[in-house]
């Protein structure tokens, strides 16, 4: 059994590559259609996310996915985030 930090890392990871995702108009669109089929054309693992907040990403409608990216985008700007190895995520 791994690390359960490295775990904990992964899913850091993935959730700011979806971060990510989300910030751009397109792919909020296709993920509306296609949640789990756009984060991993995207290179999102999504076997990384617990599976709580991958049912609750999946869920999400279009504006509550702008939402979250201007909320991201805000944190960020404010130095309220969290590094990672992919991108940084805001910290809540």
């Amino acid at each position: 059994m791994g690390d359960p930090s490295q775990g904990d890392s992964d899913a850091l990871n993935e959730l700011a590559r979806f971060a990510n995702l989300i910030s751009s108009t397109h792919l909020r669109r296709e993920f509306d259609r296609d949640p789990l089929g756009t984060l991993a054309s995207n290179g999102v693992n999504v076997a990384a996310l617990p599976d709580s907040v991958r049912d609750f990403i999946a869920d999400l409608s279009y504006e509550e996915l702008r939402l979250l990216a201007r909320l991201q985008d805000v944190m960020v700007g404010a130095n309220l985030s969290v590094p990672t190895s992919y991108g940084t995520i805001a910290h809540l």
